[in-house]
C-alpha cells in the first residue's frame, strides 16, 4: 500500500529534537509524525504473579469476553482481540469495561466466567483456529456474536456508537466484508479515518 507522504523506515533507535536516529544508522530530519507499527504480542511482565494472567502463544487467560479477568474483576483488558473493525469494537469493549468496573450490570460468577472462557476456546478450536487466534473476532459471524454478547450482558448500560461514528464504521465494515484484501485502499477509509467519521 502506498500513501503519499508516508515512508516505511527501519526501527527508531532514538529521537533528538525533530530528528530520528534509526537502527541502521541513518537519520530523518524535521519529523512531524512517527507512527510505530511494531506488531503486537501480548506480554504483561509488569503484573505480579498473583494476578494470574497467563499468556500462551498469544492466548491471554482467564479473560471473560476478552475483557474481564475471571478472578480479579477490576483487572480489565481492552483491545486484546485481533482482527476487529476498529471504532465500534473498541468503543463497545471500553464501555463494557467501564460498566463492569462501575458495577453497572451483573457479571457471572467466577466459575461461570471460567466455563464461558473454556467454551469459547473449544468453539474456536473446532473452527480450526489455533491457540494464538483465541482472541480473534473474525470471521464476521464471530464479530457480530461477540458484540451481541457484550450488549446482552450489559443491558441498557452499553450504548451504540454515536450516530456519526456508527455510520462511518458501518460503511467501513461493509467494505471489509466484501473486499477484505483491499479495503484499506478505499479513499473512503482514509477519509473517514482522517476526519474521525
Amino acid at each position: 500500500m502506498s500513501v503519499p507522504g508516508v515512508q516505511i523506515k527501519a526501527q527508531v533507535e532514538s529521537i533528538s529534537g525533530s530528528t530520528a536516529i534509526l537502527e541502521d544508522g541513518s537519520t530523518i530530519d524535521q519529523l512531524d509524525t512517527i507512527i510505530m507499527c511494531t506488531g503486537y504480542r501480548p506480554s504483561f511482565p509488569f503484573l505480579a504473579e498473583k494476578c494470574k494472567v497467563k499468556v500462551d502463544d498469544g492466548h491471554v487467560t482467564p479473560l471473560y469476553k476478552h475483557v474481564v479477568h475471571a478472578h480479579w474483576r477490576s483487572l480489565l483488558f481492552v483491545c486484546i482481540c485481533r482482527y476487529h473493525l476498529g471504532f465500534r469494537h473498541l468503543y463497545l469493549q471500553a464501555e463494557f469495561a467501564v460498566g463492569a468496573l462501575l458495577r453497572k450490570f451483573d457479571l457471572p460468577t467466577e466459575s461461570e466466567m471460567l466455563k464461558d472462557i473454556e467454551e469459547d476456546f473449544i468453539r474456536k478450536s473446532k473452527m480450526g483456529l489455533r491457540k494464538r487466534m483465541a482472541h480473534d473476532v473474525y470471521p464476521f459471524a464471530l464479530f457480530d456474536q461477540y458484540h451481541a454478547d457484550l450488549k446482552s450482558l450489559s443491558g441498557p448500560w452499553l450504548t451504540e456508537l454515536p450516530e456519526r461514528l456508527r455510520l462511518g464504521a458501518d460503511v467501513i465494515m461493509e467494505l471489509v466484508r466484501h473486499r477484505f484484501s483491499s479495503y484499506r485502499d478505499s479513499p473512503f477509509v482514509w477519509s473517514a479515518a482522517l476526519n474521525g467519521c
